[in-house]
């Protein structure tokens, strides 16, 4: 459960990556694919919102109680995207927290905001 949300996490059919659903199961909000691309020696995650936003997120490494993804973020209906940067920093066995902000041309981050997802029993 993220924010009010829930999401899955599984293993996609014929596929190393793993599925993200998030939302209600009867009007899901996205699907993600999340994995790790030998030939791009990255992790990546690729978020499709059914709002029509899209994210193209990767990252290099992931600490064992952190990761940070970065890339474009295009939001339904803007001209440009943004420069996404989306931390995920795990706060216990049952917990981690989430936080969003895009890069400046400047090189600033500017936060968007941010969650805490819990495991479901």
């Amino acid at each position: 459960m993220c924010a009010s949300d829930p999401w899955t996490f599984a293993r996609a059919k014929n596929n190393a990556f793993i599925e993200v659903c998030y939302g209600k199961p009867e009007a899901l909000d996205g699907t993600a694919r999340f994995g790790y691309v030998t030939g791009l020696k990255n992790w990546v995650y690729r978020d499709f919102h059914t709002d029509g936003s899209y994210a193209d997120l990767s990252a290099r490494f992931i600490a064992p109680d952190r990761w940070e993804f970065t890339g474009p973020y295009y939001p339904a209906g803007a001209d440009a995207p943004l420069d996404g940067v989306i931390e995920y920093r795990i706060v216990s066995p049952t917990q981690y927290a989430r936080t969003f902000a895009s890069r400046r041309p400047d090189g600033s981050i500017e936060p968007s905001g941010g969650d805490t997802c819990r495991k479901m029993p």
